[in-house]
């Protein structure tokens, strides 16, 4: 049988959804650029930058991710335990326990759901393998050994993780969800050894 053919005024059609598709991308990239910009000239002079620069060494964590953690977390040293800012942040589901049986339900979606956003957004990039890439070695390059210690620490801690939940067959948005609340701790980690007094070597730890 003859390929069928597009009549004009369909690829007419197309060819304009497709460039309005186009526009759409671009225009979305310009507003992030915007606002990042934006956030980063906010910067300068507050109290919090030397906790944005250092959790910006974590993959996925750029301005606008690391500006809204900390400005919705604040002062990470209130956190003693690993497990709290990712609570704090309504990234831990549930338990209900019955006999020998534990069953745990969904996130409790607890706390800044403006900062758990931004931190499941950036855990997207620990899908790929863990690598430092010329744009965040820029990031980097500058922060404490220690600093950069906890970063890569996570960087393959979550790839492996990543992978291995896709490879068991988890549900997307449960692999984001868990890589979240991964990158939560590390944050904390990260933070926590930003603020630390010098020489105090018991941040490596988190």
């Amino acid at each position: 049988m003859p390929a069928k053919r597009h009549r004009a005024g369909d690829l007419t059609a197309q060819q304009i959804v497709l460039r309005e598709c186009i526009d759409a991308v671009a225009d979305a990239g310009a507003r992030v650029a915007r606002l990042t910009g934006q956030i980063a000239a906010l910067l300068p002079g507050r109290s919090l930058v030397p906790v944005v620069d250092a959790v910006r060494a974590m993959r996925g964590v750029g301005v606008i991710v690391a500006g809204t953690g900390v400005a919705e977390v604040g002062d990470f040293r209130r956190f003693d335990t690993l497990g709290q800012p990712m609570a704090w942040l309504g990234l831990t589901p549930p338990e209900h326990s019955g006999g020998a049986s534990v069953r745990r339900g969904g996130i409790i979606r607890a706390g800044s759901g403006l900062a758990r956003r931004a931190l499941i957004g950036g855990a997207r990039s620990y899908r790929m393998q863990a690598r430092v890439s010329p744009k965040l070695l820029s990031r980097i390059e500058a922060l404490p050994q220690v600093v950069r210690d906890i970063a890569w620490k996570g960087h393959l801690r979550m790839c492996r993780r990543s992978r291995h939940l896709v490879a068991v067959g988890k549900a997307k948005v449960a692999v984001m969800t868990a890589m979240g609340c991964e990158m939560a701790g590390f944050i904390r980690a990260i933070a926590r050894a930003a603020t630390a007094p010098p020489g105090d070597e018991r941040v490596r730890d988190g």
